[in-house]
């Protein structure tokens, strides 16, 4: 009898403190969640050389990422997106020699085996960079077969493309794909995805219309494919151009990296006349979704639906710290994980680590954006000696972590509340007219079975404080901790 009231003690217990303010939706809601919507997460960019080091040779490793996913799981990340692992020529890895091996530098595939499995026990997806559109000139297949390559080269001669009119080369690369899904990777972010055809002449720096049919057409038909085998797939893809350009290529995507919103965002942290909807970030969200949804209702396959994947800069940019300062960079970041999709964090971005384009190693203009993840410990890689040291002043993470008020505090505590309250990491986004100048207000509605959350966000792009009516609401979220919301700062709250 005695165990018997025991254990209906421990199971009300749980019941009781299954909701709380650290832990707001039952294990159990967001268990089914992460089943119901099994591509969606917070999404950390890496690239292998510059993060950790585990072997003390100064060049970033594989085995430094595993030695390291408690610090992600910690932050706040449920996928990661490794730049390429591949054996290459060049220190980025975009030319491929070897599309099924680990770049000796980085480890073994034993090395990779081991960090998806511990990656895995964290709830960790892994997608890997697949350079599908050109290999380096040193691949067996350009050595072997020179017929499956085109004529034409946009990323220079030592880039050749692949001709994806050959069978044999569609083959090839889905063989390639299912190798990596074979080994546990959840997808892919596809290189230069726009690029695959090339038959006629660029318009504006941009394939014809003829060739981006094609190109469109191949990807709705790879990722159908691959999905009779692989039902969970995710692919990302980079295509860099207007919205109103990539829409289309959702036909073959689950998500697009949203190149408008990282013009916009910088755009709008700095402006000091923010004064309608039409110019602010949010404004602009509410363009960019209404375009997706007309173009989602024509899509082949009615049940998919758009994930986008907004971001503030990559590893093709210069980055955000070294163009916005500090409040501006705590602002970004909370309009970025307050969005829809899956929002994709540039390794060190949590630090406000700093670099713009400028001569590296061997003169290569983009070693500068790639510098050195700042750990402050025995991790940290030294593998571009001769690069300028953009991060001199920039505190590294054994330091930030100590202090509450730090960026690294800032990205951790919005990246897990993306992870706590799934209206923000799944929810609807909707725009909401109010009458408070120069502030925008949306909120973010999920509905799940008997399960529903709705949490509104303010961000105040004005130079005063306003008062914000908190009533039937809790907050969990502002910037500065206060009463108002002051100006460049944030109010996430759920309602109760």
């Amino acid at each position: 009898m005695k165990k018997i009231v025991l254990l209906m003690i421990v199971v009300l217990t749980i019941v009781l403190t299954g909701c709380t303010k650290d832990n707001p939706v039952e294990p159990a809601i967001q268990t089914e969640l992460k089943k119901a919507f099994p591509r969606h997460g917070n999404y950390y960019q890496v690239f292998v050389r510059s993060f950790a080091d585990s072997d003390n040779d100064g060049i970033g490793d594989i085995n430094g990422i595993t030695e390291n996913l408690d610090y992600l799981e910690d932050l706040g990340v449920n996928g990661l997106w490794l730049m390429p692992i591949h054996p290459s020529p060049s220190y980025h890895g975009y030319d491929v020699d070897d599309y099924y091996a680990i770049n000796e530098d980085y480890g073994t595939l034993e090395d990779f085996d081991r960090l998806v499995d511990e990656a895995d026990k964290r709830g960790i997806n892994i997608i890997i960079d697949l350079v599908m559109n050109h290999t380096s000139n040193h691949h067996e297949w350009f050595i072997d077969h020179p017929e499956w390559y085109t004529s034409f080269s946009y990323f220079g001669a030592w880039m050749p493309e692949l001709d994806y009119s050959k069978p044999e080369v569609r083959d090839a690369m889905l063989q390639v794909m299912k190798y990596w899904l074979d080994k546990g990777v959840s997808g892919f972010r596809v290189d230069a995805a726009i690029h695959l055809f090339n038959s006629k002449t660029y318009v504006n720096g941009l394939p014809a219309t003829a060739d981006i049919k094609q190109t469109v057409d191949y990807y709705t038909m790879l990722r159908a494919q691959l999905r009779k085998d692989y039902p969970e797939l995710y692919l990302v893809g980079e295509v860099w151009a207007s919205k109103d350009y990539t829409a289309s290529f959702y036909q073959g995507f689950d998500s697009l990296f949203n190149f408008d919103y990282s013009t916009k965002v910088i755009d709008t942290v700095t402006s000091s006349n923010v004064s309608n909807y039409g110019s602010t970030i949010n404004g602009y969200y509410r363009s960019f979704q209404n375009i997706m949804d007309s173009y989602n209702a024509r899509f082949v396959n009615s049940n998919e639906i758009y994930i986008d994947a907004p971001f503030i800069k990559n590893h093709d940019q210069d980055r955000t710290a070294s163009l916005i300062n500090d409040t501006e960079n705590v602002f970004a970041a909370e309009m970025l994980l307050a969005l829809p999709g899956n929002p994709y964090v540039y390794y060190g971005e949590e630090l406000g680590m700093k670099g713009v384009s400028s001569n590296g190693t061997n003169n290569v203009w983009d070693e500068t954006r790639r510098l050195p993840f700042l750990w402050g410990t025995e991790d940290q890689t030294n593998w571009c000696t001769a690069c300028v040291d953009y991060n001199k002043e920039v505190k590294p993470l054994s330091e930030q972590k100590v202090n509450e008020s730090s960026l690294y505090n800032t990205y951790k505590t919005l990246l897990n509340l993306r992870n706590d309250y799934p209206a923000l990491m799944y929810g609807t986004f909707e725009l909401v007219d109010n009458d408070l100048s120069n502030v925008d207000v949306f909120k973010r509605t999920i509905v799940f079975g008997d399960y529903s959350q709705e949490v509104w966000v303010y961000h105040n792009f004005s130079n005063v404080s306003v008062n914000i009516d908190t009533t039937g609401y809790e907050v969990i979220y502002n910037t500065n901790h206060t009463d108002e919301l002051e100006p460049m700062s944030s109010i996430y709250m759920v309602k109760k």
